[in-house]
């Protein structure tokens, strides 16, 4: 499993460290650097993805978020570091990666290999080390990458299994949920039931259940033109205490998105990183225990998946542990830094009778960093 990640020079982030642990947690003021943490793990994932991920023009975009120094060569790198089971202990295997965006080329350190030097920008990096034989476990995991920006429009949208749908997660925006929703019923009717049955304890929701229409959608023809086909897709609809059926379309943001991460939690596998945007969004501060308290179901069924987020919330920092918070402060010369919540100095004493949230709310991000004690 992923143990940590270093990364260094992308945008505002010239050199951060990230221990993670099942659940991390990230605040901080707008343009801090928190979303740009998850947008170089999302990074990361990409360069290690499938054959012909890392082309020319996204060359050209990962220069662009480099920073630009006068005199030096722009330079792009990350370090991770798995943690490997042996036996009863653990053994720890280390991989650093370096991509130098100038030349276009990437050099893979492996503990204990030589070096791979790629500089094909049609073809992964993976790619190269699957055919050297070295860090194909390592680099599947951080293939199994998901950053999740959800729109509920998409959540609502019909949704047809195959190449639109990684299943059985859902694609970054939430499209796909009816029929990941539907597949979970087909190939894991226990999961199925008890993601129903905590959709009802939470919402008034009592019932899914789904309808196959006809949608066009857009496809290549042989002679490269774009064409329009109609293709089967199914639309979710839900019965709630009230007796009314409605579908996706006219339910609220709120009981859509919910049904996003109890898709997560219930799904028969998940990525090993998963990302999210502010997932307070969308939810009644209230519903934000039972976000987090998903996620952390998720985590115990899958040991080996590590939860990254952002948030603005307090409400959603409550549920937090100290010591799975990181405040991001960010400097005009030196860029972002991370900072533990939980080994501040004398956090104890400054937090008093309020909870995490409720310090935060009344004395920010910078004080708690730094473990100020003064008004």
């Amino acid at each position: 499993m992923v143990r940590s990640v270093r990364i260094r020079n992308f945008k505002c982030v010239r050199d951060v460290t990230l221990p993670l642990g099942k659940l991390t947690v990230f605040i901080g003021r707008n343009d801090t650097g928190k979303s740009s943490i998850l947008q170089a793990v999302f990074l990361l994932s990409r360069l290690c993805a499938a054959p012909t991920a890392t082309d020319s023009r996204e060359w050209d975009e990962i220069r662009r978020v480099v920073p630009q120094e006068t005199g030096k060569q722009p330079r792009l790198s990350f370090e991770v570091e798995f943690t490997r089971p042996l036996g009863a202990a653990e053994a720890r295997s280390s991989a650093i990666l370096t991509f130098d965006h100038v030349l276009s080329r990437a050099t893979c350190h492996i503990e204990g290999i030589d070096p791979i030097i790629h500089d094909d920008d049609a073809d992964s990096l993976a790619q190269h080390l699957v055919q050297k034989g070295a860090w194909d476990r390592e680099a599947a995991e951080l293939r199994k990458c998901v950053l999740f920006q959800i729109d509920p429009r998409k959540l609502s949208e019909p949704s047809t299994l195959g190449e639109e749908v990684p299943v059985p997660f859902l694609k970054y925006d939430g499209y796909g949920l009816a029929s990941a929703l539907r597949e979970l019923a087909v190939q894991d009717s226990q999961a199925y039931a008890d993601l129903k049955q905590e959709l009802a304890r939470a919402t008034d929701v009592v019932d899914i259940d789904f309808k196959r229409v006809q949608v066009w959608r857009e496809a290549e023809a042989e002679n490269e033109r774009v064409v329009r086909v109609r293709k089967w897709a199914d639309v979710l609809e839900c019965t709630l205490k009230s007796g009314a059926v409605v579908q996706a379309r006219d339910m609220s943001d709120g009981v859509l998105y919910y049904l996003a991460f109890l898709c997560v939690t219930f799904s028969r596998s998940a990525p090993r990183l998963l990302l999210i945007e502010e997932p307070e969004n969308g939810f009644h501060p209230m519903r934000l225990r039972e976000v987090v308290r998903l996620l952390r179901r998720c985590s115990e069924r899958f040991p080996e998946t590590r939860i990254l987020m952002t948030t603005h919330s307090p409400y959603l920092l409550d549920q937090a542990k100290p010591e799975e918070v990181f405040a991001v402060l960010r400097d005009p010369q030196t860029g972002s830094s991370i900072h533990r919540v939980s080994e501040m100095p004398g956090l104890d004493e400054l937090m008093g009778p309020f909870s995490l949230g409720e310090l935060w709310t009344n004395v920010g991000e910078d004080r708690i960093a730094r473990g100020d004690q003064d008004a």
